[in-house]
């Protein structure tokens, strides 16, 4: 008996040192989210109408979408079939349109090489994580 509350105790502080991140699956991501911060950085439209970035996700084809600012992006998302909240953004690239300023989008991308898993809150706002569990990029639906 005192050897199944003493492994119990144990997995409970393994559980609780394991991180507070909780990932999300695969049927919350669908849908358009505006990107509202890249890194540390947030997110500000230079022009008064602009059209926000945002990435898209489409279950039905394994697909990413997006509009960077001022490229468009597509490409494969690729779902870990054992762990729904395991993300590979491997395989996405942009349109190459000469734009005035490409920082926020080399950001994107950048931050998007790096994802691993991604959580949606509460407030629906979706987080992508890199293997760390630090946040690279937060979007809201």
């Amino acid at each position: 008996m005192k050897k199944i509350v003493l492994m119990a105790i144990v997995l409970l502080g393994l559980a609780a040192c394991s991180g507070s991140v909780q990932y999300s699956d695969w049927n919350a991501l669908q849908g358009e989210w505006q990107i509202v911060q890249v890194g540390a950085e947030r997110v500000e439209l230079d022009k008064e109408g602009g059209i926000p970035p945002m990435l898209g996700f489409s279950k039905e084809d394994n697909r990413v979408y997006g509009y960077l600012g001022c490229n468009q992006l597509t490409g494969a998302l690729v779902i870990h079939p054992e762990d729904e909240t395991v993300a590979d953004f491997s395989s996405v690239g942009r349109t190459i349109m000469l734009c005035e300023d490409m920082a926020l989008e080399d950001a994107i991308l950048a931050a998007l090489a790096q994802v691993r898993h991604y959580q949606i809150s509460e407030e629906n706002h979706l987080q992508l994580f890199n293997a760390d569990g630090q946040v690279m990029m937060t979007l809201k639906m």
